[in-house]
């Protein structure tokens, strides 16, 4: 029946065309997400994570403390990640963090 085959092939090609799209992303590893941080994030928080980088002295408000991050006990990287690229900044005392999504898209 080729009203049946027909619908199986737009079922496979829906189902093959929402499984691209829902690919996951890749973190960086530990060394490469390093060189990340001390190139885009330790000016305002620091080598250490706690705020108190170069830049930090004159901002209002200062730079989060990276060290003192969780959600229950646990490092809440989807906040942390929709943050760093702009997508939520909801309930930060500012906005002055700049938006790195794009910058950090990748190849």
């Amino acid at each position: 029946n080729n009203k049946g085959r027909a619908m199986r092939t737009i079922a496979i090609l829906t189902a093959a065309a929402l499984a691209a799209c829902a690919q996951t992303v890749s973190m960086p590893d530990a060394r490469e997400g390093a060189a990340i941080y001390a190139e885009n994030c330790a000016q305002c928080h620091g080598a250490s994570g706690k705020g108190d980088g170069p830049w930090a002295s004159g901002m209002t408000p200062p730079p989060s403390d990276l060290t003192q991050l969780t959600m229950d006990g646990e490092f809440p990287r989807a906040h942390v990640l929709s943050v760093i690229d702009g997508y939520d900044r909801t309930g930060l005392p500012g906005k002055e963090m700049p938006e790195f999504g794009l910058l950090l898209e990748g190849d």
